[in-house]
């Protein structure tokens, strides 16, 4: 709980505008898109570098806890307020696009920029930035760095680690770290910009990133596969990577996550009670090869149901795939919501074990980056039924063994959070924590950013 002399402090440094005190305006930033709840005590709203260094300053001084926002789309926890309260320093209004060197194929932002927003500024310039989370149209960069966030096109184009050249950091004690890099190599020194991405906002509150970029492709298309089994499935994968085609993006769709979406949109084809399991697979690059990719995939795909499209019709066959999150709650009023990765090779394993636990205990929703092992596991249930809650705490467990038993993570891109924290030690050693924290701590001896969170 801060006092009047230490809210007193925060006042002198941000104008009304951009800080928020009352109850009621505090509730928004209590949350993100887990369950999990903390109430701050402030939220501030820096429009400058200079505000953030002398906020933590002063927090470091009075060991005030400070938690990082963007938009608040993460789904572990990783924003929200300890028990013991503190600062919500919300980096929204840090939202400027401040360079774009086409010609070094680089883009420099502040952390509030929308991913969705830089993408669209690039296009038009003939630029492209690659990482899409599902959430690119209200998620954040600075908040991309800090889960290293990945999405759809990883498979072919990897994940934010992938383009972060260099960064500006404020670390815990105010001090500005200064990581810029204009080059698409750079051997000199430590990689620490590196060392911030993933990390969750306990090391440091990101204030400037500096992005690789690719000269945006030509053309691009999408085939959608429909199986009616497992075993189909399976056959059809194994058809398909043997022909060596390569898509920038390979998306599995299962028959809960198609039952879900069905409440709320019509699917493109009339065969509901055939279809089990839907691949969405795409193609980028130059309009021949776009062509030439698909017409393979095709025949490859010859013996399963297939629908082609290019340009912007195949907007709407990833339409189906952006809406399974908010179609899930047709089925249920409540999810626990997982991302766990696994090797490509046991990937067959894993979707079998789920369905025989929908089967067997609630629904579970299987959905996401088959391509790179990154699934969402959406598991189903009604938080006013007691037995229904016990079930899905039990499949949790289970499925969260199973996938370290398959030798998988329990997070592919979602971060550790809060949520994920007390599982950590089933899949890090000693050892590695004890790094881990060590290295918290070099850089926050006081541990006052994002306290519990992520180590």
């Amino acid at each position: 709980m801060l006092s009047e002399r230490q809210k007193n402090f925060i006042r002198s440094l941000f104008p009304a505008q951009d800080l928020i005190e009352d109850k009621c305006n505090l509730m928004a930033y209590s949350q993100d898109s887990s369950e999990l709840f903390g109430q701050p005590d402030l939220v501030v709203c820096p429009t400058c570098i200079s505000q953030i260094q002398k906020l933590l300053q002063f927090a470091y001084a009075e060991q005030i806890p400070i938690i990082p926002r963007g938009s608040g789309t993460g789904r572990v926890g990783g924003s929200v307020p300890g028990l013991e309260g503190g600062i919500v320093l919300s980096l929204l209004k840090l939202n400027k696009i401040l360079e774009i060197r086409a010609q070094d194929f680089v883009a420099v932002v502040e952390p509030g920029v929308i991913t969705g927003n830089l993408q669209k500024v690039l296009a038009t310039q003939n630029l492209f930035y690659p990482p899409d989370p599902a959430s690119s149209d209200y998620c954040t960069l600075g908040g991309n760095v800090a889960t290293n966030a990945g999405g759809m096109q990883a498979l072919k184009y990897g994940v934010t680690a992938n383009y972060v050249l260099g960064l500006e950091v404020v670390l815990a004690n105010g001090e500005l770290l200064d990581l810029k890099n204009y080059c698409h190599k750079n051997a000199t020194g430590l990689n620490l910009s590196q060392l911030f991405v993933g990390s969750e906002g306990i090391l440091g509150i990101i204030t400037k990133i500096y992005l690789k970029l690719l000269p945006l492709p030509e053309s691009s298309g999408t085939l959608l596969a429909g199986f009616s089994s497992l075993d189909e499935l399976n056959q059809g994968l194994s058809r398909f990577w043997q022909s060596n085609l390569f898509p920038c993006a390979l998306e599995l769709i299962d028959h809960n996550a198609l039952k879900a979406i069905s409440q709320i949109n019509a699917l493109p084809w009339n065969k509901e009670n055939e279809i089990k399991v839907l691949l969405l697979i795409k193609f980028d690059g130059s309009e021949s090869s776009v062509c030439e990719q698909l017409q393979e995939s095709q025949n490859t795909l010859k013996p399963f149901f297939h629908l082609t499209k290019t340009g912007a019709e195949q907007d709407k066959l990833w339409e189906i795939r952006k809406k399974i999150s908010p179609a899930a709650l047709k089925l249920k009023p409540a999810k626990i919501s997982e991302d766990f990765t696994l090797p490509r090779s046991r990937l067959g394993e894993f979707l079998l074990f789920g369905q025989e636990l929908s089967a067997r205990y609630l629904p579970i929703l299987i959905f996401g980056h088959l391509g790179d092992g990154n699934l969402h596991v959406n598991i189903l249930y009604d938080p006013k039924d007691k037995i229904e809650r016990l079930k899905a705490k039990e499949v949790h467990t289970r499925l969260l063994d199973k996938t370290l038993e398959l030798q998988g993570t329990i997070s592919g891109e979602h971060g550790i959070g809060k949520k994920k924290k007390k599982y950590l030690s089933k899949q890090l050693s000693p050892k590695v924590l004890a790094v881990s924290k060590q290295l918290k701590l070099t850089l926050d001896p006081k541990n006052i950013l994002n306290p519990g969170k992520a180590i």
